[in-house]
């Protein structure tokens, strides 16, 4: 190549560089992409929000779904004992009462029965504190604060944890030393505290003087309790002396037991003690009551019932969800994972095995629900659910640019995790929408307010017999809110004695009416006291609103008498209604020809009875209205209506309001 082609090939290599910077220049420079990095330490900015609202949010929605008064269940028995200071049914729950009496002595009241709300709020705190320490362990176990909270409110909301904490039972406070030994164990495991070590001992001690079911978690600790150089320092004496140390509550029994009406005159022996301590009053019960076969629950049956537990709770995706997620634990975590597994299992079947004696358990058909007992498997479910969200958690705060704004960020870096943790709490937020109808008792009024009906329409200084622990809310009426205490009140069954031989119940029933009685009025709120009756002649017994009136045949003022919809009805019927009624009336009530004398006197008020028929109607309508179309008490309430409606149909009773009916 010459000179000049080389000069013109530099020119012509400058010229066309020349070219390139000029078009560079004419294209407009694209401002540099601002990203705001997410902090490495997004758990320390959410850590603090995640632990307020683990405890405030469901504390405000438990307030706000709080039952008004005492609900179906140990509710009116464990207040009563509250608040005369006596035991309630075994073990005696005493760190329960303790707590209840010093909670409920402060001067605060709310509404018109003030002890059972202040009761039932004492739930709703108690249960709170375990939601919160759930997100604390599940912060430990999972190390996502976004994860867990949406966990926490998750369990919060599911359903039977709502509604054990929104009615004066034994269960929140029996989960929330649940959660404590949880919380004690990750403590110690995860951070090497070994004051977690003493917090674990301490509420296992606590929980063996409250509720049994908290052994269950043994093989749990011992597998995950640090071992060997795992932990410096482990106090031993401290572990020692908080598992033994709380069992001294249980000496509050005989105290308890000297304000207890049944046990006054006979006392309370040391085998009395050793009784309650261990439940055998349950193994008694069923020697006492001998059930038949059919009667009796067994553990199919409640391995049945809880299988329809586990899908009432978070729904079945949700169901699905949180057991896929407990195998999502990173492999430092699958212990933890397998022993909630395992853990789950064992109680479950547990209750289903152990549930028909000592120590754990209720015999024959007394073991009317396993929900209550199966409250720590959510929580198992919930760190499932954790565990599944964890990788998303990650995920979201590994992005530099999680909204992918391209530099428009409109919300500063630093407040992306708290975001992230909003959207996952739409997964609480869809459980509680499923729940809500079932677990918000605001509306639960029924069951206080008909067997105030029944207690009201005993006449003055007469007697009400009730079947079994249906006495606790008559109890609860009359010493706690003063009302009727001028009625003895009679628990049924009970036998007696002839010349050395136990009467069945039956005989024993017609021997007290017979013998014992006298001529005061008796009103039954069980219609197995026909069965009586028929060893009585010329004794009949009369359907008196939902109540049986013990009359005699012989006496021409005997009537049929539905109670005044004026009166009584209108001032406390079906304010609403609650998942578990109180007496049985069956539809066939009055097929017992030779038991109920039927009559109708000249002066009926027909249109009063029609009228109260068409308002029940109502009700069963506004239930449906309401979405309690399946509720089991909608269901009773539209058979009994049924039922009356037979009466007037079979008897020929005029018609008032056909179009309503």
């Amino acid at each position: 190549m010459t000179n000049d082609d080389l000069e013109k090939s530099v020119e012509g290599q400058e010229s066309i560089e020349e070219d390139s910077e000029k078009q560079v220049e004419d294209v407009p420079v694209k401002a540099p992409r601002v990203i705001h990095p997410i902090p490495e330490s997004s758990n320390k900015i959410l850590d603090p929000i995640g632990s307020i609202v683990a405890f405030v949010v469901p504390l405000i929605l438990y307030i706000l779904t709080i039952a008004p008064n005492v609900m179906p269940g140990d509710s009116a028995e464990l207040i009563t004992a509250m608040n005369r200071f006596s035991l309630p049914h075994p073990p005696g729950y005493p760190l329960y009462i303790l707590l209840l009496k010093i909670w409920t002595a402060l001067p605060i009241n709310f509404g018109p029965d003030p002890v059972a709300v202040k009761a039932n709020l004492f739930s709703a705190i108690v249960m709170s504190f375990a939601c919160y320490f759930f997100f604390k362990t599940a912060r430990l176990i999972t190390g996502s604060s976004a994860a867990s909270l949406a966990a926490a409110l998750a369990v919060a909301v599911s359903r039977t944890v709502w509604k054990f904490g929104v009615v004066a039972e034994v269960y929140a406070l029996n989960l929330l030393l649940i959660m404590l030994v949880l919380y004690g164990i990750a403590l110690a495991r995860e951070k090497k505290n070994p004051i977690g070590l003493v917090i674990a001992a301490f509420a296992f001690g606590l929980g063996l003087a409250h509720h049994h079911t908290i052994i269950f978690l043994i093989p749990l600790m011992v597998v995950l309790w640090p071992k060997g150089k795992s932990i410096d320092k482990v106090p031993v004496a401290g572990i020692i002396a908080g598992i033994l140390l709380p069992l001294v509550f249980y000496a509050f029994l005989p105290v308890f037991a000297k304000n207890t009406p049944e046990l006054k005159e006979k006392g309370f022996t040391t085998g009395d003690f050793v009784d309650y301590v261990t439940r055998a009053e349950y193994r008694q019960r069923a020697d006492f009551q001998d059930p038949s076969v059919t009667d009796l629950i067994t553990p199919g049956d409640i391995l049945h019932r809880a299988t329809k537990y586990l899908m009432k709770q978070f729904g079945w995706i949700g169901l699905i969800l949180s057991v896929v997620g407990l195998f999502f634990a990173p492999s430092g975590r699958r212990i933890w994972s397998f022993m909630f597994v395992l853990t789950a299992v064992i109680w479950i079947f547990s209750v289903a095995f152990l549930s028909r004696g000592s120590p754990l358990g209720m015999p024959m058909n007394y073991l009317r629900s396993v929900d209550e007992f199966l409250l720590p498997v959510n929580v198992f479910l919930g760190f499932g659910l954790a565990w599944l969200l964890v990788p998303l958690a990650e995920k979201l705060l590994s992005q530099k640019d999680v909204l992918e704004s391209e530099g428009q960020n409109f919300i500063s870096a630093k407040y992306i995790p708290v975001i992230i943790m909003a959207m996952f709490c739409v997964i609480p937020l869809f459980v509680w929408m499923m729940n809500n109808r079932y677990s918000n008792m605001t509306h639960h009024t029924f069951f206080q307010d008909q067997s105030r009906n029944i207690i009201e329409q005993v006449p003055e200084g007469g007697i009400l017999m009730v079947m079994g622990d249906e006495i606790y809310i008559y109890e609860y009426l009359q010493q706690v809110r003063g009302i009727r205490p001028d009625v003895d009140l009679v628990e049924y069954p009970f036998v007696i004695e002839v010349e050395g031989e136990t009467q069945p119940a039956a005989s024993s029933l017609a021997w007290y009416i017979q013998y014992e009685l006298g001529d005061r009025p008796c009103v039954f709120t069980f219609n197995q006291a026909a069965d009586a009756i028929g060893y009585l002649p010329g004794m009949a017994l009369r359907m008196d609103g939902v109540a049986l009136t013990l009359v005699d045949s012989e006496d021409p003022d005997v009537t049929f008498y539905p109670g005044d919809p004026n009166e009584t009805w209108m001032k406390y019927q079906l304010r609403n209604v609650d998942k578990a009624m109180f007496f049985r009336l069956p539809d066939d009530i009055f097929d017992y020809k030779d038991a109920y004398l039927y009559v109708v006197p000249d002066d009926f008020e027909y249109e009063v009875f029609d009228r109260y028929i068409n308002g029940l109607r109502a009700s069963v309508a506004w239930l449906d209205n309401k979405g309690y179309g399946n509720d089991y008490s909608r269901v009773w309430l539209d058979n009994y209506t049924d039922m009356l409606e037979k009466v007037s149909d079979d008897a020929g009773f005029p018609k008032f309001s056909e179009e309503s009916r």
